[in-house]
């Protein structure tokens, strides 16, 4: 059943295993040099309070080198997401569309196929932005003492999920008796009133 399931995905990923691969070796990279900052920027204030012998200069070097590379990282994640992701996207979108063109539905002969493709288009884009943009707010107006983490595929989206979820709190919090924090909040981050519960939004 894993030989067919792991066939089944080999054949569906075709023309997306590139982007795949890149999303992949870009995260295991960003994360790697998340902990090579945290590391060097030890040995740097290690070195800096006597703690440890080294030379100065070599961990400065490797901390800086450490930064560019998350800087491309970074460039390299918006390029994958901004071209390789539409282009999947819209590969995925033609190649579902052409199947729905093709099909014999019973029943709805009368109907057009330009019904039933607007009608999935628009479902689609309902349902994602219901879970994108307003469970989260909704799940800390149940639960308000619980931190929320969304995570989108590029930095873009994380900031317009976050603002929404942050403006759906703001309009209708008080029908869960919920209010953001009075502290100013970035469009990634906020926290509820009770400074317990919040919301963090990310970029990968």
């Amino acid at each position: 059943m894993n030989l067919k399931l792991a066939k089944w995905l080999w054949r569906t990923s075709k023309g997306l295993r590139l982007q795949s691969v890149l999303n992949t070796a870009i995260g295991i990279s960003a994360v790697l040099m998340d902990f090579s900052l945290i590391f060097f920027t030890k040995r740097i204030i290690d070195i800096a309070t006597g703690r440890n012998g080294d030379e100065l200069r070599w961990a400065a070097a490797f901390l800086v080198l450490t930064i560019a590379t998350k800087i491309l990282l970074a460039f390299a994640s918006r390029w994958v997401g901004a071209l390789l992701g539409v282009r999947s996207q819209n590969r995925i979108q033609v190649k579902v569309f052409s199947h729905l063109m093709r099909c014999v539905y019973n029943g709805i002969e009368h109907r057009h196929s330009g019904d039933m493709t607007n009608r999935l288009e628009r479902d689609v884009r309902d349902v994602t932005s219901t879970i994108t943009e307003t469970m989260p707010s909704w799940y800390l107006g149940r639960n308000p003492t619980h931190r929320v983490i969304e995570i989108s595929y590029n930095e873009d989206f994380a900031q317009k999920f976050g603002r929404r979820n942050r403006q759906k709190i703001k309009e209708f919090g008080e029908i869960f008796g919920i209010e953001t924090a009075k502290n100013p909040d970035s469009n990634t981050e906020f926290e509820l009133s009770n400074n317990i519960g919040g919301m963090i939004s990310r970029g990968v």
